[in-house]
């Protein structure tokens, strides 16, 4: 009898499945591979990115409290910086902190890894629309070395990470503050005097009865009004809205530096007469005094009072742009006020950019023996004045304009005598009154 075999009629079939699964197989571990290399890539470009993100907000952090001002106190601008090899320590510049945050999340400029920043206090790069003192731009390359997609000819892939940081600049929305903790008539309206204002008012006082004191029909009026203590009114005197009782209010400008200064370039300034005089920024020790009918032209700068403060009793016409007057003292040079009265023609404006974008009047933070003078501004209907009043340890007597500028007091105690218009200021860089904070913006 004869046997047939059952399994002959496979033929050959075990190697196609043979086949079939070398090639599987095969499509397997170059898919597992192409997965391997692709998310080693993108593990290597998220920690690129990490190490341009921590640079250039480090770096914005640190010109934030350097001063944000292009080549001073190593904040550097219209240059790019290269990070050493190895990175200096400690930094010295803001670029350098950036380079060592940089560092801290694992990259170098060395061998295939390269870190680059770039700052300057233009308009930031690839924004609009957003106000900025200053910005750095951190950019991270390296490369990846492949293993399965090496054997198709992909030996390396490059990776580049770029980040933008800035310190921004946004209003604060307010412009009157009293700084008093305990004064009464802290905030005082002398008379039949009306004050708008298209911001908020604060007075910290805790004076239960007269921390805001509005005599006679005075009348007040802001998007808010803030107090510690309590306020009073005079015979059809008025406060809108109500004032709203809260906590006090730090000075908003305490971290404003004072100028630097040394020696005297004018010594008791005096000018008088009908024709037109102009001054140039520098130490003026004794003061500057002004009177006549003339024309007085302040060129713009900063002009340091060191004793004898300001006196204007011009009767002409007084235009200062894009100045800033620190009234201080010292040893050898007595205090002098700021006194200022009305003019036909009163000009004035801080400057909008700097250390002292919109400080116009900055008063020593320090009190001489006796305390200072009060300080009296005057103006006219006429008057068009832009800049912030800061005298943070004395009283300041004001009357502003109603025609035109942004107008700021920051104040230990503040006397309106004339009705003043206090417009808001959009950007903070009339008035200075703003907030910064350092973050990235791409």
């Amino acid at each position: 009898m004869m046997y047939r075999n059952k399994d002959s009629g496979r033929d050959g079939r075990e190697g196609q499945i043979l086949i079939f699964a070398t090639l599987n197989l095969v499509l397997l571990f170059s898919l597992i591979g192409l997965a391997l290399d692709l998310g080693w890539s993108y593990f290597k470009k998220e920690q690129a990115q990490s190490a341009a993100d921590g640079a250039a907000l480090s770096a914005a952090v640190d010109a934030l409290y350097r001063g944000f001002t292009c080549g001073t106190n190593g904040v550097v601008c219209s240059s790019t910086y290269t990070c050493a090899y190895p990175n200096v320590s400690p930094a010295t510049t803001v670029f350098q902190t950036g380079c060592l945050y940089a560092a801290a999340n694992g990259y170098l400029t060395s061998g295939d890894q390269t870190v680059v920043l770039t700052g300057d206090s233009t308009s930031p790069p690839g924004s609009s629309g957003l106000t900025a003192q200053y910005w750095v731009k951190a950019t991270v390359t390296d490369k990846t070395y492949n293993l399965f997609l090496y054997l198709a000819g992909f030996h390396t892939a490059s990776i580049a990470a770029q980040s933008v940081a800035a310190v921004i600049v946004s209003p604060n929305g307010n412009c009157v503050y009293s700084l008093s903790p305990s004064a009464p008539d802290a905030f005082e309206i002398a008379g039949n005097v009306s004050v708008t204002s298209a911001c908020g008012l604060y007075i910290n006082s805790n004076d239960a009865s007269t921390a805001i004191d509005v005599k006679g029909g005075g009348t007040v009026s802001g998007t808010q009004v803030q107090e510690v203590g309590g306020y009073t009114l005079g015979n059809h005197g008025t406060i809108s809205p109500t004032p709203v009782h809260a906590s006090a209010i730090p000075d908003p400008l305490a971290s404003m530096p004072a100028p630097s200064y040394s020696g005297c370039d004018y010594t008791n300034y005096q000018a008088s007469g009908s024709g037109t005089t102009t001054l140039n920024p520098g130490v003026y020790c004794g003061g500057i005094k002004l009177s006549g009918n003339g024309t007085i032209n302040f060129n713009s700068g900063t002009y340091i009072l060191d004793g004898g403060g300001l006196t204007s009793s011009v009767g002409g016409s007084l235009n200062a742009a894009h100045v800033t007057f620190y009234n201080t003292f010292d040893a050898t040079h007595a205090a002098g006020g700021v006194s200022i009265s009305s003019n036909p023609v009163l000009t004035m404006s801080a400057p909008t950019s700097g250390t002292y974008m919109g400080i116009l009047f900055y008063q020593d933070r320090n009190s001489p023996t006796g305390g200072w003078p009060a300080a009296s501004v005057t103006g006219s209907g006429s008057s068009v004045v832009s800049g912030t009043f800061y005298f943070p340890s004395g009283e300041l007597d004001y009357s502003g304009s109603t025609s035109g500028g942004y107008q700021a007091v920051v104040a230990n105690t503040l006397k309106i005598t004339g009705s003043t218009t206090f417009r808001n200021d959009p950007t903070g860089a009339y008035t200075g009154l703003i907030s910064r904070r350092a973050a990235l913006i791409q």
